[in-house]
């Protein structure tokens, strides 16, 4: 399919973005990054669940800017997906169906047998590291090494939750102010009173159908535990987690890191840090094996 150019007026940056086919019936939107000089191994990029990718194109910029082209992967619970599906399903929504699309997608972009880099944040690190755990996964789609920022450690429906989430979508603007509120009541740090309005407006921006089928399908698996399959990780991983993070505690990226053999922890302190230049600086330089502790915050 013929590439969209893309021009990112506010970040003074451009992308082209395509469609893959990653199975019969599903076509997932990538967005490519070039960088102005492509010398390094490329980054395969997996946002979160609920998030936009406004959110990470400071980071993507200091990727490119240490010479990585970024591919940024929206998957099928993205309000972009293609789905030639009737009437979709949970199960179509489901973490084994996402774990191929991720296997399809690294082939589909080219490569396989080639080097590369994962960057996952949130519910994507947590997926490249069920990507990673699996024997099944072939060594030649395997990355060089991952950064995982802010990883989900557990994602599992309380009780009213599993209720809110079977909610017929007529009332999805009823469902929408919930989740915002809820949101916004529970995960903002006083300290930093402009992560409300990223939930408000990510939330905004769903598709509430998929992400309402997706998380039926996590609730029917008794949640999405990192315990599970962590401790099968043996891959170079970088975790990063914020402690003024309230949505992904510190302690529980803390945790990720060590449930895997061969990954190392740093926290950021805050997400004025975790979502800007700085994370990517830190990420290259990881992927470089170089140091980073010069650019590490030490307060906010």
């Amino acid at each position: 399919m013929k590439a969209e150019q893309i021009d990112w007026v506010e970040f003074d940056v451009s992308s082209t973005s395509r469609y893959y086919r990653v199975n019969g019936v599903v076509k997932l939107k990538v967005y490519e990054f070039t960088a102005p000089i492509d010398e390094k191994p490329p980054v395969v990029f997996i946002p979160g669940w609920v998030t936009k990718i406004e959110v990470f194109i400071s980071i993507i910029k200091q990727l490119m800017a240490h010479g990585h082209t970024v591919y940024y992967c929206e998957l099928r619970e993205k309000a972009s997906s293609r789905l030639a599906i009737p009437k979709p399903k949970p199960e179509d929504f489901s973490i084994e169906h996402t774990i191929a699309d991720l296997k399809a997608l690294v082939t589909q972009l080219g490569l396989e047998g080639k080097d590369f880099y994962f960057f996952g944040s949130s519910l994507g690190a947590t997926l490249i590291a069920d990507y990673l755990s699996r024997e099944d996964t072939p060594q030649n789609i395997r990355p060089i090494s991952s950064v995982f920022m802010v990883p989900a450690l557990e994602i599992r429906p309380h009780t009213w939750q599993k209720l809110l989430i079977r909610i017929p979508l007529i009332f999805e603007k009823i469902i929408v102010a919930i989740v915002q509120w809820y949101m916004t009541r529970t995960f903002t740090n006083p300290e930093e009173p402009e992560q409300a309005y990223s939930f408000i407006e990510k939330i905004a921006t769903i598709d509430g159908r998929k992400i309402q089928l997706s998380a039926i399908s996590i609730d029917r698996m008794n949640g999405y535990q990192v315990a599970r399959f962590a401790h099968k990780v043996k891959d170079k991983i970088l975790v990063v987690g914020a402690e003024k993070d309230w949505l992904h505690l510190e302690n529980e990226a803390q945790i990720f890191a060590d449930q895997m053999s061969n990954a190392i922890y740093v926290n950021l302190i805050s997400n004025k840090f975790t979502h800007n230049g700085v994370m990517g600086n830190i990420a290259s330089k990881y992927f470089a094996n170089e140091s980073y502790d010069e650019i590490l915050p030490k307060s906010v």
